[in-house]
């Protein structure tokens, strides 16, 4: 979806470009504000951030939409530490 490192900054994949908005990215905080979702968006998402020297730490966030077709779906993160 998105990668950030401090030689090649931001880069989001075509397919998420209408999607996400990337508000923070830096090596010490991110944070990615999904918009424009749709039912097809729900599923966990999982945040990998390779870290030297100590190695690589992952976050499983997941998205449920609720919500009538055709209208504002409402969003429900669900934060979880770990895979």
């Amino acid at each position: 979806m998105v990668t950030f490192s401090e030689n090649f900054k931001q880069q989001v994949a075509d397919a998420y470009l209408d999607k996400v908005e990337v508000t923070e990215a830096t090596l010490s905080s991110s944070t990615i504000v999904m918009k424009n979702i749709t039912f097809a968006d729900e599923g966990c998402y999982i945040c990998t951030f390779n870290v030297y020297p100590s190695g690589t730490e992952r976050r499983k966030t997941c998205l449920t939409v609720q919500g009538k077709a055709g209208r504002d779906p409402r969003v429900n993160l669900l934060q979880r530490s770990g895979i």
